[in-house]
């Protein structure tokens, strides 16, 4: 495909037959739609590449995200709490990793036997193996 756009003596994307500081009357392109033009066009890739780049990123944005559905993450407790009696991961304000159950009333935890306020973060448990 023959470029439109080439690269003035400034710097800028320009179009093909305008001179730096010229704009030619038949050429009136926005600088913002010029340059986007030339950032095209000095990839060296065809239409039909680019849709397939493009096909190729989504999926692999589609199959990052069903894996960070499957994969627990850690939740602030500022930003929600799990439910009430249910076993999770916790982390504790000190950085210690254990296991603790939400007991549902103004943010207090049972860990280890143990009522606690110190935990920041929590995650669900992961699932247990298939073969045990």
């Amino acid at each position: 495909m023959a470029r439109l756009t080439m690269r003035c003596l400034d710097g800028r994307a320009c179009a093909k037959g305008e001179r730096p500081g010229e704009a030619q009357p038949a050429v009136r392109i926005l600088p913002e739609l010029l340059e986007s033009l030339a950032k095209y066009e000095d990839t060296g890739l065809t239409p039909e590449e680019i849709n397939k780049l493009d096909t190729q990123r989504k999926a692999m944005a589609a199959l990052a995200d069903s894996y960070k559905a499957e994969v627990p993450c850690w939740i602030p407790v500022s930003d929600r709490h799990p439910e009430s009696g249910q076993r999770v991961i916790v982390c504790r304000k000190d950085g210690r990793v254990e296991q603790g159950v939400y007991l549902g009333v103004n943010g207090w935890w049972k860990v280890y036997g143990t009522n606690t306020k110190s935990i920041t973060h929590w995650m669900p448990m992961p699932a247990p193996p298939e073969e045990v």
